[in-house]
């Protein structure tokens, strides 16, 4: 019998691999089928409800089952099956009744023939069932022939292979896709699944983030803590609270609250007023933040405040020390103050509010706890020290101190020479008098004055002040000056406008910081003129002198009457006695008063005389000398009074005769 393969022999090896394949194909496809969504359903339930180390070590224990059973249902059958050539060839026959068990046959006696062959020794020309070799070759053609037309591998049928086949790769196409776009959540559910003690979590389908974990407020203040959501955006949120140190033990929290989150995923949450320091947990959907620490501060205050007053030089005062920050002193004077905390800070300030508006000074940090800082008193106000420890806490209601100065009175002036309106010459040397005064002294003086504008010519330009000389500073400054015209550029018809503006040293609380005596004019006339004026004066007074000597001689001659008619010593005055004497008393005072007057104006015009250089200095030393003889007066005699009333009408008369032989 020919040992090479036939055709026959070719189609059932082709029907053995067919068969092959088919259950390869099957096994795996009801294997893919059964473990792969089992294996998808556990991870979307483990990601969904976060299974505790428990659930997932019974979750491991589960999978591995349930791959056993599936390898040993689906795999194991497929791998032990026998698909050898008689197998292959009663699974044809099983398809084909044609063959009536003659292709069963077939294989077997081509397998004895193949074995026979290779046999050593004599061959018998026989096989088992004492058939010949002739007969068995027959047959065999005949199956041979028969089998040569029909379509053996089709025996293996595929259909039942298509649609688990389908769903296998459909549920491996799922499964490349999961894995594909989230390859980290593929390898997480691999490690808590294959290590389900160990401590992989799945990221959270919300996660909060921009949450500090450590926050500081102080003591009394609300915290304010803000956030982020991202991924899945819940509505709302809650957070929970416990008390420092105290741990997640307690069954309840301290306290809890919740909170809205905006549609972008910002949110705000506020707790306290706190007054110890708390920890809590928050948890908006999935996601848990735990751990956040809120410390609360103690702010510092002030212990305790030391200053020291330098009050200004012209003062000439000692420094004074208190133990008070509220300021009463004389503006200008320089505040040292030395702070005290009660705890360790790290900055210190003060703050001013008043007059001046608002602004801050620094204060200089000789230790944790104390500072050193100064300022100068210029207006009314208030200060506070604001103390700001490490974290920038400070009091809301810091050491307020109130800024009441003392003024630095300004000087008071008054022109008492010449009066309010006057006629020099241009050449004139004016001699002014001034009386001013001040708390702590007068610095500077200084003359402004202007021309006045005339109708149809410009506008005088700006005159420099003259100076006052002051050698020292004076309280009570009783002064004189003279004002030399001639530098002033003056000419017949000017008016001048003048006032003495006086300085004092030192700071003062009003805008103003002279003072100025009332405005004076000046009428600028020629000499000729001047010396009119100066004559007619003159006559008014001898007029009046005059007048004064007759009402001393009528006054005279009542006192000899009175003293004829005064009763002898020791007896009673008689009430018209008293009245008369009365009267006559009256009538001396305002004779007194008016001879001071007359005096007053002898001695202007003896001023202006001289201010102008219009007569000789001998003369203007008579009129002094008259003037003066006429204010003492009032302290001698009557009897000598009229004796100078007359000999001044002479003399008065004497200087106008002389002044017209002058003229002449």
């Amino acid at each position: 019998m020919n040992d090479d393969k036939t055709n026959l022999d070719r189609q059932l090896s082709a029907v053995r691999s067919r068969w092959i394949v088919r259950d390869a194909v099957l096994s795996l496809a009801r294997t893919v089928l059964a473990l792969v969504p089992a294996y998808l359903v556990l991870g979307w339930l483990d990601y969904r409800l976060d299974f505790p180390r428990g659930a997932r070590a019974a979750e491991l224990v589960c999978l591995v089952a349930w791959t056993v059973w599936v390898i040993r249902r689906f795999v194991v059958p497929a791998v032990t099956l026998k698909r050898g050539a008689c197998a292959a060839a009663l699974r044809v026959e099983s398809v084909y009744d044609r063959f009536g068990g003659r292709l069963i046959s077939r294989v077997e006696f081509r397998d004895e023939a193949r074995m026979h062959s290779r046999r050593p020794g004599p061959r018998s020309p026989r096989f088992a069932g004492g058939l010949s070799a002739s007969l068995i070759e027959a047959m065999c053609k005949r199956v041979e022939s028969a089998a040569a037309h029909l379509p053996l591998r089709a025996a293996i049928d595929m259909k039942p292979v298509r649609r688990p086949a389908a769903g296998a790769a459909v549920t491996l196409l799922v499964l490349s896709l999961v894995v594909v776009s989230r390859p980290g959540l593929a390898g997480l559910w691999i490690r808590r699944t294959l290590l389900p003690f160990s401590d992989a979590a799945w990221p959270r389908r919300t996660q909060i983030t921009d949450v500090e974990q450590q926050y500081r407020v102080r003591r009394g203040d609300p915290v304010r803590i803000t956030g982020l959501v991202t991924g899945e955006i819940p509505r709302t949120g809650r957070v929970e609270w416990q008390p420092a140190g105290q741990g997640r033990s307690t069954a309840r929290p301290a306290g809890y609250a919740s909170f809205d989150v905006a549609a972008g995923g910002r949110f705000t949450v506020t707790i306290g007023p706190l007054l110890e320091p708390i920890t809590l947990s928050m948890r908006i959907g999935d996601a848990r933040l735990d751990g956040v620490h809120v410390d609360v501060v103690v702010p510092p205050e002030l212990a305790s405040i030391e200053a020291v007053y330098h009050y200004p030089a012209f003062t000439r005062r000692q420094p004074d020390r208190v133990q008070s920050g509220d300021v009463r002193v004389l503006v200008g004077t320089r505040v040292d103050l030395t702070l005290n905390a009660d705890r360790d800070v790290q900055r210190m300030e003060l703050a001013f509010s008043g007059d001046e508006g608002e602004r801050t000074k620094a204060v200089t940090l000789t230790s944790k706890r104390q500072g050193q800082g100064s300022f100068t008193v210029t207006a009314r106000g208030r200060y506070a020290v604001r103390l700001h420890d490490a974290y920038g806490f400070t009091t809301d209601t810091p050491a307020t101190f109130v800024i009441d100065p003392i003024d630095n009175e300004l000087p008071a002036v008054r022109l008492t020479r010449p009066g309010s309106e006057h006629r020099v010459t241009p050449a004139t040397r004016l001699r002014l008098r001034f009386e001013a005064d001040d708390d702590f002294g007068v610095t500077a003086a200084a003359i402004r004055w202007r021309k006045r504008a005339r109708e149809g010519v410009d506008e005088p330009a700006p005159t420099a002040p003259v100076t006052v000389p002051v050698v020292t500073p004076r309280t009570q400054w009783d002064g004189q000056f003279a004002w030399d015209l001639a530098s002033a550029d003056l000419a017949r018809g000017d008016e001048v406008e003048y006032h003495l503006e006086v300085t004092d040293a030192g700071l003062h609380l009003t805008q103003e910081k002279m003072s100025v005596s009332a405005t004076h004019v000046l009428t600028v006339v020629d000499p000729e003129s001047l010396r009119r004026s100066l004559e007619a004066r003159l006559r008014d007074a001898f007029g009046e002198l005059d007048h004064l000597t007759d009402q001393q001689q009528a006054g005279r001659d009542e006192v000899e009457v009175a003293i004829v008619s005064l009763p002898a010593a020791g007896e009673p005055l008689m009430p018209a006695d008293v009245r008369r004497v009365q009267i006559e008393q009256h009538r001396q005072t305002r004779m007194l008063r008016q001879v001071g007057r007359l005096s007053g104006r002898l001695a202007d015009v003896a001023d202006e005389l001289a201010d102008s250089f219009l007569v000789d200095s001998e003369r203007i030393e008579g009129l002094h000398a008259l003037a003066g003889g006429l204010r003492a007066l009032g302290v001698g005699p009557m009897k000598q009074a009229a004796a100078y009333l007359r000999q001044a009408r002479a003399a008065l008369a004497g200087f106008a005769e002389s002044q017209d032989t002058g003229e002449r």
